[in-house]
């Protein structure tokens, strides 16, 4: 995705990313689930 974040940065998400993820948007969800596994881990 070519952005870096630092473990402090904050990042704000309006709704439509989220909408797109969970439901599964072919052109926007492969993605979405690399920045959210990115953000979160250990999930």
């Amino acid at each position: 995705m070519g952005l870096e974040l630092k473990s402090d940065d904050i990042v704000f998400l309006d709704t439509a990313p989220f909408i797109y993820f969970f439901e599964k948007h072919p052109k926007y969800f492969p993605k979405l689930e690399t920045m959210f596994g990115r953000l979160y881990p250990d999930q």
